[in-house]
C-alpha cells in the first residue's frame, strides 16, 4: 500500500513540476512532445501555447508549406500592420515542411478549434495539390493531438493536449533516442518562438521541382477547406505562394496556363464564399535573385519584404474586421 501510495504521489509531483515548468520562462528551452513524431509539430504546438499565454489571445494563423515556414516573419507582420493602423496584431506562424492541402485542411481545422484564432492566412501554391508529391505530413492525421481536435476524443488525446507530465515523458522517450538529437536540435535552432523559420543564402546546388498537374476547385484537397472557409468567427484569407517568375513556366509550361488552370480557378471559388485571395505575383516579380533560396522559396533576405508585403495588405483589408 504505502508503495502504491508513494509511486502515486511521485507521479503527481511529476505532473506539477511539470506544468509548472510549461508556464515558465524556462519552457521556451525545455519544450515537451504531443507525440506527433514530427518535431516541427511539436515545437511549433509548444511554442504557441507559450505565445498565446504570453499575449492572451491569437489574433492570426499562417498556415502553408515551407514557403510559408519560411516566407513569413510574424513580428515584421505584426509591426506594420500596427504601424499602418494603431491597433496590435499577435501572429503566429504554423508553416509545416512538406504540407499540401490533403492534410492541411484536418490540421488547419484542428488548430482553428484547439486555438481559435481570429484570423486564418493560408499560403497556398500549385504545388500544394500536385500528386508528384508526397504528402510527408499526411501521419499526423493520425496522431492522438489532431484526432482530440476533430472532435474524435480519447484518453491519450486528452493527456497530449492538457497534461504538461505527459508530454514531458514523451519529450524524454524521444530525447533518449540518439537518432533524435541532431533533427530535434536542427528545428529548435531554426524556428523562433512565433514560429518562423528564415532560410540563408541560396540552396546549393538548386532543385528541379517537378511539374504540377491541373488543379480544380472539385478535388477533395481543396474541399477539406469548406468547412473552416464557412466559419464566421473566422477571418479566412488566402494568400498566393511567391515563386520566381521562371518558374511560373515549369508548374503549367507557360504562365498563362499557371493563370487560366490554377489562379483563376481558385479566385472564382474563393470569391463566390467571399474570401479575399492576396496575389504576388507584383511582388515576385520585384524581387533580386539574390532574395530566393530556390525557385519556390525566398531566403532570408525576401521573407522581411514578403512580411512587410503581407502586412501592409492586411492593414487594408477592414482593419476593424482584423482584430479583436
Amino acid at each position: 500500500m504505502r508503495g502504491l501510495l508513494a509511486f502515486l504521489a511521485l507521479i503527481l509531483l511529476w505532473s506539477l513540476l511539470a506544468e509548472a515548468l510549461l508556464r515558465s520562462p524556462l519552457g521556451d528551452f525545455l519544450p515537451p512532445s504531443v507525440g506527433a513524431d514530427n518535431f516541427q509539430f511539436d515545437l511549433k504546438t509548444h511554442y504557441l501555447e507559450q505565445f498565446i499565454r504570453r499575449y492572451g489571445r491569437l489574433d492570426c494563423l499562417i498556415v502553408g508549406s515551407s514557403m510559408a515556414n519560411s516566407g513569413l516573419d510574424p513580428l515584421i507582420i505584426d509591426q506594420v500592420y500596427t504601424q499602418e493602423t494603431g491597433q496590435t496584431l499577435h501572429c503566429f506562424n504554423f508553416g509545416l515542411s512538406a504540407l499540401t492541402m490533403a492534410s492541411g485542411g484536418d490540421i488547419a481545422r484542428a488548430l482553428l478549434r484547439r486555438y481559435q484564432p481570429h484570423i486564418l492566412i493560408i499560403v497556398l501554391s500549385a504545388r500544394d495539390f500536385s500528386i508528384e508529391y508526397g504528402d510527408l505530413t499526411a501521419p499526423l492525421l493520425q496522431t492522438a493531438w489532431v484526432r482530440q481536435n476533430l472532435g474524435q476524443a480519447s484518453l491519450e488525446g486528452w493527456l497530449v493536449n492538457y497534461a504538461g507530465g505527459y508530454r514531458y515523458r514523451l519529450a524524454l522517450q524521444y530525447w533518449l533516442r540518439p537518432e533524435n538529437r541532431a533533427p530535434f536540435l536542427q528545428e529548435y535552432h531554426a524556428l523562433t518562438r512565433q514560429g518562423f523559420s528564415p532560410l540563408q543564402e541560396f540552396r546549393d546546388p538548386p532543385v528541379n521541382f517537378p511539374a504540377f498537374v491541373d488543379f480544380s476547385p472539385a478535388q477533395s484537397a481543396w474541399q477539406g477547406f469548406e468547412s473552416i472557409q464557412n466559419q464566421p468567427e473566422t477571418v479566412v484569407i488566402f494568400v498566393e505562394a511567391p515563386i520566381q517568375p521562371a518558374y511560373r513556366q515549369i508548374y503549367l509550361e507557360t504562365p498563362q496556363r499557371y493563370e487560366q488552370r490554377f489562379i483563376q480557378p481558385v479566385q472564382t471559388d474563393l470569391a463566390a464564399r467571399n474570401i479575399p485571395f492576396l496575389r504576388t505575383v507584383n511582388l515576385s516579380n520585384s524581387l533580386p535573385a539574390d532574395f530566393w533560396y530556390d525557385s519556390l522559396h525566398v531566403n532570408s533576405r525576401g521573407a522581411p519584404v514578403f512580411s512587410r508585403w503581407l502586412g501592409g495588405q492586411l492593414s487594408r483589408l477592414s482593419p476593424q474586421g482584423l482584430s479583436h
